[in-house]
């Protein structure tokens, strides 16, 4: 059984002080353990933010190897408190950006998650998602697009090709682009679904 509890220490002892820098520190060098967070990635928009660990043997009941687990962090009272997260299988060499693709149609992105919608609120239901993957070499540029049409990039982690992103409401949009700014595709997140459409 995976140890979840020491896992999120973890992941409370190193998220914060990544979000401050809003930098993922260099590949971690082994013998890697069970129940310890690798950071791949990290993702600030304002008082919401999120980071993507790696975790060994997260789910060993579904399949054994490296998993992803992305957490949503909130900056309350000047400190950030983590919140909920998503999961999903990934490479076995988390810690390495790929050339091309294992688990993907498209070229310009591997082992994308897109997290279900979760809602929040007390009066009026509002939502938020998360989503995830693996940028291939070849892009150089990400960028999510909200439901009210606001776009900005996300940080890819050079050494790994990691994303994260978190996004209020019920919609995405993510876009990648070449070295050259030319566009390699473009998909809508759709809850739940693990292969991007579109």
């Amino acid at each position: 059984m995976f140890d979840w509890s020491r896992f999120f220490d973890d992941v409370r002892e190193l998220g914060p002080p990544i979000l401050e820098s809003g930098v993922v520190p260099g590949p971690p060098a082994g013998p890697f353990e069970r129940h310890r967070a690798y950071p791949l990635a990290v993702d600030r928009d304002g008082p919401r933010a999120a980071v993507l660990f790696a975790a060994l043997d997260a789910n060993p009941d579904l399949a054994r190897g490296w998993w992803s687990v992305a957490v949503r962090f909130t900056r309350e009272d000047g400190r950030w408190r983590d919140g909920d997260e998503e999961d999903g299988f990934t490479t076995q060499r988390p810690f390495e950006r790929p050339a091309v693709p294992e688990n993907s149609r498209h070229t310009w992105v591997d082992w994308h998650t897109n997290g279900g919608f979760g809602d929040y609120g007390t009066d009026e239901p509002r939502y938020r998602h998360m989503v995830f993957g693996i940028a291939t070499a070849g892009t150089e540029r990400l960028v999510v697009t909200d439901e009210t049409g606001r776009e900005r990039d996300l940080a890819i982690t050079p050494w790994c090709g990691a994303y994260v992103a978190t996004v209020e409401g019920a919609f995405s949009r993510l876009t990648g682009h070449g070295p050259d700014g030319r566009l390699l595709g473009s998909f809508v997140c759709l809850d739940g679904a693990h292969e991007p459409r579109g």
